[in-house]
């Protein structure tokens, strides 16, 4: 961790806003300055016809273009609240790498990365998400 920096960080990885179409959020480096997080999503309205709602937290690769999913939290399709604990896990077994394609309601076993962002997939016919995606990083 940084000299001066809290041992934990409260920070908003993608303000609540209506949202109708699959997007990302912007990067939010020095992620890797942490060993662990606890991610909250919150949807707080939904709309539409068979609405669904997929938000995955992925991490830059080292090739400075490829995402890799380390959450995929469970799909919505109406109001809810989900938390995610991620411990950072320093595995040494090879990993596919996944970009939106993770199984629904994992983690996937990696280190946290340096520059993470946030990912969702809206579906369903005239759909609308109004959702957060706010996160507690911990030294």
């Amino acid at each position: 961790i940084p000299k001066g920096e809290p041992c934990v960080k409260n920070v908003t990885l993608l303000a609540s806003a209506a949202r109708t179409s699959t997007s990302n959020g912007d990067t939010m480096p020095g992620a890797d300055n942490y060993t662990s997080a606890d991610v909250l999503l919150t949807v707080s309205a939904a709309s539409g016809t068979s609405p669904t709602l997929d938000v995955y937290i992925q991490k830059l690769l080292p090739d400075n273009t490829t995402w890799q999913d380390i959450i995929h939290f469970q799909q919505a399709s109406s109001t809810v609240k989900q938390l995610c604990s991620f411990v950072m896990s320093a595995t040494a077994t090879p990993i596919t790498v996944q970009t939106a394609a993770a199984t629904v309601n994992t983690q996937v076993a990696t280190l946290l990365g340096g520059v993470i962002r946030v990912y969702y997939v809206i579906g369903g016919t005239n759909p609308s998400f109004t959702f957060s995606v706010k996160a507690d990083f911990f030294a």
